[in-house]
């Protein structure tokens, strides 16, 4: 059977570090007398990951080898939510909607739900190769407010689209460049060279 992406990535022991950056697309000028300056938001804007990983038992690593040899670079893609943003920031409940809005908006009317969501929270929309991955930047009231986020919406969305607030994820491919290689210690340890992705924009 053919494989299927966005691949799951192995649940056994994973990386030791992880950088996410915020990656926007801003031009700036400054004049060379008074230094003063402006800017320009063209808005590209993405989710880029740096991983790095421990050295492993074989049984472990040859999981995250074979995830990592089946994306063939850049070609697949991969399934990934940051560790410590699995549930959201505040006192919430009920099940969240968010009314229609356009590609590229990064202001959202949701209802449906109970509680205020805090700023710093992650959370999804979308599902299989269109699920997406937001940061909220202002508090907001899931029972009738804006919801403000990080990046910009991936594409428009229909009404009563639902807002996943607990395990959101995104996803990712492997940055053109990154090479996937895997060596061993004298004590028959896989070691996975440090990989950099970022975010599914197909």
């Amino acid at each position: 059977m053919a494989l299927t992406f966005p691949l799951s990535l192995p649940t056994v022991r994973g990386t030791s570090e992880i950088t996410l950056h915020r990656h926007n697309v801003v031009g700036a000028s400054y004049s060379g007398t008074s230094l003063a300056g402006q800017t320009y938001r063209w808005g590209g804007n993405r989710w880029e990951l740096s991983l790095v990983f421990p050295k492993m038992a074989r049984a472990h690593g040859a999981q995250w080898d074979a995830v990592l040899t089946a994306l063939e670079g850049p070609h697949g893609s991969f399934l990934w939510g940051p560790p410590r943003y699995t549930a959201p920031l505040g006192t919430v409940g009920g099940s969240p909607v968010c009314t229609s809005a356009a590609d590229r908006a990064q202001t959202i009317a949701v209802s449906g739900g109970t509680g205020t969501l805090l700023r710093g929270s992650m959370v999804s929309i979308g599902s299989g190769l269109a699920r997406r991955m937001y940061m909220v930047l202002a508090d907001v009231s899931l029972a009738g407010g804006n919801m403000e986020i990080w990046p910009s919406l991936r594409g428009a969305i229909a009404s009563s689209t639902a807002i996943v607030l607990n395990g959101p994820s995104c996803i990712f491919q492997l940055a053109p460049g990154s090479k996937h290689a895997t060596k061993e210690d004298t004590a028959g340890r896989m070691m996975i060279n440090p990989l950099t992705a970022w975010e599914d924009l197909r």
